[in-house]
């Protein structure tokens, strides 16, 4: 038996690009829905979402300690001041950094804002860790599922397609 199989080459994959994109794709809000939606295809569903949820979680960390050096997050204030009806919402949470992290990771905000925030407020890195990982898998998980229920009915549509011609 090979020490290493396909399966475990695949989650691999998807550890190491769930862990890069929050570290070192700073410009672009991209996340990895395509690639949990398309390894959910194929691989256990939840253990996609939870192994994408690790990656992304620990992808952050540099992002953190860049946030306990920053004076302000500017893209955030700008943002939430643009958005009346968040800043309301913002306002009533900012003391509770746990469910800020949650609340800043189901927004259209990049997730690197999430670091840069966490260390901004000098919060706990294992509460930090705790909270990045439930936000992340309360979007990861479903993501990984909901591939899992759509490759079959896009095989069969993709197969009848092919057949008509």
């Amino acid at each position: 038996m090979d020490f290493f199989s396909t399966d475990m080459a695949e989650y691999a994959f998807l550890f190491l690009v769930t862990l890069l994109i929050p570290t070192f794709n700073f410009i672009s809000p991209f996340r990895p829905i395509p690639i949990i939606l398309a390894m959910g295809t194929h691989l256990p569903w939840l253990t996609v979402g939870l192994i994408a949820s690790i990656g992304a979680t620990i992808g952050v960390l540099p992002l953190y300690y860049v946030g306990l050096k920053v004076k302000e997050v500017e893209k955030v204030k700008k943002w939430i001041d643009k958005h009346p009806r968040w800043k309301r919402f913002f306002d009533k949470i900012n003391n509770k950094p746990f469910l800020m992290i949650l609340v800043l990771l189901w927004t259209p905000l990049p997730d690197q804002l999430v670091g840069l925030y966490g260390g901004y407020e000098k919060y706990s890195v294992k509460k930090f860790l705790l909270a990045n990982f439930i936000g992340r898998a309360v979007w990861y998980i479903p993501l990984a599922y909901f591939g899992s229920q759509v490759s079959d009915p896009l095989s069969k549509a993709w197969t009848w397609f092919v057949n008509l011609f």
